[in-house]
């Protein structure tokens, strides 16, 4: 669909430091990010460095990268809270070029070493089974697990981040708010449960 609108399409491979520097060759801007849920240990750092050195390389003008709260700060058996206060930030992923583009044609204000936000809401657990009833009219509730409770039925990075949340909080408590200052358009957890018919079936 993209090369019929004209792109050009390269694929390489982010182990290889030199399939990154052949497909940045000439691009202007990259966006930037690992594959966690593949990589083995080290993997990840790795293909980082590949990226940025790929870039520096084909003198990228404007990089960007996709990155969450550091996790690593939880000990194994500290997860004791349950998952209860926590504001998640929510937003659809297909929203992610829209913003990312508007970074790249506007770099005097999304550029120079700036944390760009990106969600298009912050929602309590209780707020999001409230929007899922009200969408669905399915009578959704909220059960609060321990996080020992949790990593039985999440991934542990799932679980690690959560933690975060309920621990730390949000990194910005404006992020929304910022984001919609890059693109005024963010679909809403309302609008992405309508139109993908979640838990509706």
């Amino acid at each position: 669909e993209l090369m019929r609108h004209g792109v050009h399409m390269v694929k390489c491979n982010i182990n290889n430091r030199e399939e990154c520097c052949r497909a940045f060759a000439g691009a202007y801007g990259v966006y930037a990010i690992t594959n966690y849920w593949n990589a083995t240990d080290g993997d990840e750092y790795k293909q980082a460095l590949n990226l940025i050195e790929a870039a520096r390389v084909a003198n990228v003008q404007h990089f960007i990268t996709s990155g969450i709260p550091d996790t690593a700060v939880f000990e194994k058996n500290q997860f004791d809270l349950p998952l209860h206060c926590i504001c998640i930030p929510f937003y659809d992923v297909h929203d992610t070029g829209k913003v990312v583009r508007e970074c790249f044609q506007h770099p005097e204000r999304w550029g120079h070493g700036q944390t760009v936000p990106i969600a298009a809401e912050q929602l309590t657990m209780e707020e999001i089974c409230a929007t899922i009833r009200e969408v669905s009219g399915k009578d959704i509730r909220f059960v609060p697990l321990s996080c020992n409770e949790a990593l039985v039925k999440l991934h542990r990075e799932t679980v690690d981040n959560l933690r975060w949340y309920n621990d730390f909080g949000s990194i910005d408590e404006r992020q929304a708010e910022k984001t919609k200052e890059i693109y005024g358009k963010m679909k809403t957890f309302a609008e992405w449960v309508r139109e993908t018919q979640w838990l509706m079936e």
